[in-house]
């Protein structure tokens, strides 16, 4: 039979928990990173004004409700 005393028990216990609570954590942070990521290819930003505005559609530019220029999804490739 596997014998413990009453310490050893109590720092596996703690072990165990600090363990839990570490994989938790991590599972969190993947989980907010992945949730970021998913509203951040959703979302627009003019380059003119600033204005914030969803993506709506699959179309290949979007108008800015603020300033109405066209403004292409995904990152800005010009080189000047």
């Amino acid at each position: 039979m596997i014998e413990l005393s009453l310490a050893e028990f109590f720092v596996g216990a703690l072990g165990l928990a600090f363990l839990g609570s570490a994989v938790s954590v991590y599972v969190d942070r993947r989980r907010d990173h992945r949730r970021a990521r998913a509203i951040r290819r959703r979302t627009l930003r003019c380059r003119i004004c600033g204005w914030v505005f969803p993506h709506s559609g699959s179309a290949g530019t979007q108008e800015c409700p603020g300033c109405g220029r066209a403004n292409q999804p995904g990152r800005d490739r010009r080189l000047g």
